[in-house]
C-alpha cells in the first residue's frame, strides 16, 4: 500500500512538472468594424496539453459574462442568452478557438477575452475591443486664399 501511495505521489509531481505554468494566449487588441458586418475574433493558443477554452464579454459595469465554453472536444456549451441570438459561432482547432459575430450590433460593443486552461495553468490575453465606425463620415475643410508668412489664419474643422 504505501509503495502504491509513493508511485502516486512521484507520478502527480512528475506530470505536474511537466506541464508548463503559463498557457500563452493571443488576441487582436482592437477590432473596428460597421453595424451590420460580421467579425472574427481570434485567440490562438500552445496546441500543448489543452483542455477547456472558452470565450467571455466585459460588461459596461466591469462584469464577464461567458459566451461559450468547450471542453476538450466536445461541443461548445452556450451561454442561453447568446445560444438564442443565433449570431454567434465558434471554429476550434488544437491551436486555435475563434468567436464569429454575425451582423454586428451597437450592443455588441464591448472587449472580448478568450481564456485557455491546461490542468493547474490558466492563460488568458489583454482581451480584443471591438468598437463600431459611423456609418458615414464627412469632413469638410474650408478653401483658404493665399498666404503669405506671418499671415493669421483661423482653421475649422466640421465631422
Amino acid at each position: 500500500m504505501r509503495y502504491y501511495i509513493i508511485l502516486f505521489l512521484s507520478s502527480t509531481i512528475f506530470c505536474s512538472s511537466a506541464v508548463s505554468s503559463n498557457v500563452d494566449v493571443v488576441q487582436e487588441d482592437v477590432k473596428v468594424v460597421r453595424a451590420g458586418e460580421d467579425v472574427n475574433l481570434t485567440c490562438s493558443f500552445s496546441a500543448l496539453l489543452q483542455s477547456t477554452k472558452a470565450w467571455f464579454k466585459q460588461t459596461a459595469d466591469g462584469r464577464f459574462i461567458q459566451i461559450v465554453s468547450l471542453y476538450l472536444n466536445q461541443q461548445p456549451s452556450w451561454n442561453k442568452d447568446f445560444e438564442k441570438m443565433n449570431r454567434f459561432n465558434v471554429t476550434k482547432g488544437d491551436d486555435h478557438f475563434n468567436l464569429t459575430i454575425l451582423q454586428t450590433k451597437p450592443s455588441d460593443s464591448s472587449t472580448y477575452y478568450c481564456v485557455v486552461a491546461s490542468y493547474y495553468s490558466i492563460g488568458m490575453a489583454a482581451g480584443t475591443r471591438l468598437f463600431f465606425k459611423a456609418a458615414h463620415t464627412t469632413l469638410q475643410q474650408s478653401l483658404i486664399d493665399t498666404l503669405h508668412p506671418g499671415d493669421s489664419v483661423n482653421l475649422q474643422c466640421s465631422i
